[in-house]
């Protein structure tokens, strides 16, 4: 358990003995699991110390490092769920969905349709107004 000040946790006295609070921080304290931020700091500095010469080690290594000396279990690779693979799909349908629109805006732009246009049968007012249009979007 950690807290502000071990002291205040120690020194505090209880109406009734058989207060659950009362036995769970007797017991915590009988087993050297209670700490407070001086603990905290001095241990972060020892760890600090400990591993300062270890500056080659990438971020994964490391890790690697910590779980398997320290920690004693590797690192295992997460189960993906079902709602997880589900979202996923959906992101990559998206991401190719987008990807394939852009494609297909840009295919629009380079198409030279002034062909197509100058074949419309139409009066010649409404064909310039198409074709001002037109080019105005492009």
């Amino acid at each position: 358990m950690a807290v502000k000040d071990k002291e205040a946790v120690i020194r505090h006295k209880y109406k009734n003995k058989l207060d659950n609070d009362k036995i769970l921080h007797d017991k915590i304290i009988e087993n050297g699991l209670l700490f407070d931020e001086k603990d905290v700091i001095q241990d972060l500095d020892v760890f600090c110390q400990k591993f300062s010469n270890n500056h080659n080690l990438n971020i994964d290594d490391f890790i690697e490092c910590i779980n398997a000396e320290y920690l004693l279990s590797p690192r295992k690779q997460l189960t993906t769920k079902l709602h997880q693979q589900i979202n996923n799909e959906k992101l990559k349908t998206v991401a190719i969905m987008s990807y394939y629109q852009k494609e297909v805006d840009n295919m629009m732009r380079e198409i030279d349709d002034t062909l197509i246009l100058e074949e419309i049968n139409c009066d010649d007012d409404l064909r310039d107004f198409i074709i001002d249009k037109i080019t105005k979007l492009i």
